[in-house]
């Protein structure tokens, strides 16, 4: 009978954690006036990551990866942005991961901790999330459309905009 109890109790728990978790995907991500806004259904964690990214997996969960929300957003023109928050255990493991996929040929932009943008992409390191942003629209329109939404992800997220220690003591554009 215990047995039988605690499975209810562990069953209704996990049922809660499931919950919680769509809610807080659905809350990662801002409403933006203009444009419709469509939050992936699954939240991809260190169990599934290879689903979605098979080569890079490996990388992300080296630097404290926890989880990936996914949103698209499209305007009545017809411009999609997908906004991927890639969430990891601290600011620097979010910067670790963002420094391994960013050039020094890249042109950087000031969002969140740093940022760069490219035709049709735009990362940026923001606290504990490293944000990945694409549009399949090209030119000025697209790079616009990636602009304004990282700026109001940024905002909605709330983190800090400051380098991690490690990255500190390496003078990486912040006085201490």
């Amino acid at each position: 009978m215990r047995r039988k109890h605690f499975g209810i109790i562990l069953g209704l728990l996990l049922g809660s954690a499931t919950a919680s978790r769509a809610d807080e995907a659905g809350g990662l991500f801002p409403p933006v006036e203009g444009w419709k806004m469509i939050p992936g259904a699954m939240v991809y964690t260190a169990d599934n990551l290879w689903d979605i990214i098979d080569g890079a997996a490996e990388v992300f969960l080296s630097y404290g990866f926890v989880d990936l929300h996914i949103a698209e957003y499209e305007n009545a023109s017809g411009t999609d942005v997908r906004v991927e928050a890639y969430r990891h255990t601290s600011c620097a493991n979010a910067f670790g991961i963002y420094a391994q996929e960013r050039k020094p040929e890249y042109h950087f932009i000031t969002v969140g901790t740093q940022g760069y943008i490219e035709e049709n992409a735009l990362n940026f390191l923001c606290g504990v999330y490293y944000v990945k942003i694409s549009s399949h629209r090209r030119g000025k329109e697209g790079l616009d459309a990636m602009r304004l939404l990282a700026r109001k992800v940024e905002e909605h997220l709330k983190q800090e905009r400051r380098w991690p220690p490690p990255a500190r003591a390496l003078s990486f554009g912040e006085k201490k």
